[in-house]
C-alpha cells in the first residue's frame, strides 16, 4: 500500500479528522515527524528517515493529528467541544480495536 493510500485509509477510520488534508512528505529534510496546522486542518507526515520505518509508523502519526484536532481550539467555551471530540476519537479507536482484540 503507498503511503497517501495508507493516510486516506486511517483518516476514514476517525471522524475527528475526516475534513482534514493530510500529506506524505518524502523528499524533505524533516524525518520521523507530522508537522500539523490545526488552524487549517492540514498536516503533513514526513518520511520515517534512514531505515525501516516500524509498520504502525503512519498509524502512530495519524494519532498525533487526532490530538491536534482533539487540543484545537482554547478557552473554556470550546471544552465540551472538546470532550465531544475526544469521545468520538476514543469510540473510533476501540472499534479498531475491536477487530485485533481476542474473542
Amino acid at each position: 500500500m503507498e503511503k497517501q493510500e495508507e493516510i486516506d485509509y486511517w483518516k476514514s477510520q476517525f471522524r475527528i479528522i475526516s475534513d482534514w488534508k493530510i500529506k506524505y512528505d518524502n523528499g524533505c529534510e524533516y524525518t520521523g515527524q507530522t508537522a500539523t496546522g490545526p488552524k487549517i486542518k492540514e498536516a503533513t507526515i514526513y518520511s520515517y528517515g534512514k531505515g525501516r520505518p516500524p509498520k504502525d509508523y503512519v498509524f502512530h502519526e495519524i494519532l498525533h493529528v487526532c490530538q491536534a484536532e482533539i487540543q484545537r481550539g482554547e478557552g473554556s467555551e470550546n471544552y465540551l467541544i472538546r470532550k465531544e471530540k475526544e469521545e468520538k476519537y476514543i469510540q473510533d479507536l476501540c472499534i479498531i480495536c475491536k477487530n485485533i482484540m481476542p474473542s
